[in-house]
């Protein structure tokens, strides 16, 4: 944070922190059938640290007045349990579709700033989301590529109590694909209900890959 007044007095607070954490995950995944297959995956709680620094600074050039304050802080986030599980529909071998929903179990979350403890009543979440995909094919000189194309939507509620609020997302993208190598592109859209503040959110993903087998 940066303040500067017309009489020449500033105020700065500038904080910093470095962040260090491990979890667990796990997950399964099942062919039911031809048609279906399932997956299920599981993230443990875990303490998600911060070393920290902090520099407050109250200056007024024309007094020659120079306070500075400055200090180094640890902080932890306890990140909560995570579960998720989801269902693939292989409807043809081009098209399929998928459902899947995850639990964050944000009651548990805490969060300990610059050493100082704040309480967040949060209540738990269950994120929902579907979408489906079509591969075509096409030839270019004389080799045979897929063609991928996907949409999605998503419900995402936020742990807070107060105001009530959720995203909702769409998800599109498409790519190309020979042999194993690969390249998709992506990108979502989605708007906040809720708050009342019509936040936006954007994202858009480019991912070059191969396959291994």
């Amino acid at each position: 944070d940066y303040y500067a007044y017309y009489d020449g007095l500033i105020i700065s607070d500038t904080r910093s922190q470095t962040f260090t954490g491990f979890f667990l995950t796990g997950g399964i995944f099942a062919e039911i059938s031809p048609v279906i297959s399932m997956a299920a995956v599981l993230r443990m709680p875990y303490d998600k640290k911060a070393e920290g620094e902090s520099s407050y600074r109250y200056h007024i050039a024309f007094a020659g007045t120079d306070i500075q304050i400055n200090s180094a802080e640890a902080s932890l986030y306890r990140q909560p349990l995570m579960a998720g599980a989801g269902i693939k529909f292989n409807i043809t071998r081009e098209f399929l579709a998928a459902v899947d929903m995850a639990f964050f179990n944000w009651s548990q979350y805490e969060v300990n700033y610059f050493g100082t403890e704040h309480k967040r009543d949060f209540k738990d979440t269950l994120k929902a989301g579907l979408g489906v995909e079509y591969t075509g094919k096409m030839k270019l000189f004389g080799r045979e590529f897929d063609i991928p194309v996907w949409a999605g939507f998503q419900y995402d509620p936020q742990p807070m109590r107060d105001p009530d609020s959720f995203y909702t997302v769409l998800i599109f993208g498409s790519g190309i694909q020979t042999g194993r190598f690969f390249l998709h592109m992506s990108s979502h859209i989605g708007s906040e209900h809720g708050s009342g503040d019509n936040l936006q959110t954007r994202n858009a993903a480019l991912t070059l890959g191969y396959e291994i087998k």
